[in-house]
């Protein structure tokens, strides 16, 4: 059996700014027991190379 797992990357911009996705444990590299004994920051650390790996994040220097 594997347990879903929603991950969610808001900007806050708008209504359609959320992005989502529903893993199995299993997409992730991990059984249900093992996703289930990891703490919040291990998990914090697996939803944040996700949503790395599909936000942009970049500044831009303007001259005037």
């Amino acid at each position: 059996k594997q347990v879903k797992v929603k991950f969610v990357c808001n900007s806050g911009a708008n209504i359609h700014s959320a992005r989502q996705e529903t893993f199995d444990t299993e997409d992730l590299g991990f059984t249900e027991e093992e996703w289930n004994e990891l703490s919040d920051n291990p998990k914090f650390e697996v939803v944040q190379d996700w949503a790395n790996e599909r936000l942009e994040i970049y500044w831009k220097d303007i001259q005037e």
